[in-house]
């Protein structure tokens, strides 16, 4: 059965022990968790008029999307139709060309979509 230091140096000896293992294990841990910089605090800034439509819009999508259309799976093959058709209309309402890539899963056609939108250079012109 182990004993408890009995004299100074076995207690120094032992807080070193102590301390080595804190710094090796604690301190990365503290190091990789922490966030830099500072929390934002006060009042937020009102919205501009475009982040106001895009808040209503976004909450308008992800209402359709989340309860009026649903879980959407392979096992919800009629909900992931009807949520490809609502976002890639919603898509096509904003002007964007939407591409698809049809593949199979268990047997039942599915389909990722996309669009591409052009960067713009720092004069603010599109990239050519």
């Amino acid at each position: 059965m182990k004993r408890l230091p009995h004299t100074l140096r076995d207690w120094i000896r032992l807080s070193v022990i102590l301390a080595i293992i804190t710094m090796v294990f604690v301190g990365p841990l503290i190091f990789i968790t922490s966030m830099p910089g500072h929390s934002y605090s006060g009042p937020l800034q009102p919205l501009s008029t475009d982040e106001v439509v895009l808040r209503d819009n976004l909450k308008t999508h992800v209402s359709i999307l989340a309860s009026e259309i649903g879980e959407r799976s392979i096992d919800q093959y009629e909900n992931l139709q009807r949520s490809v058709e609502y976002i890639e209309g919603a898509l096509l309402g904003y002007g964007y060309q939407v591409t698809g890539h049809e593949y199979q899963a268990r047997g039942k056609t599915v389909k990722n979509i996309g669009v591409e939108i052009g960067g713009k250079n720092y004069r603010g012109g599109p990239l050519s």
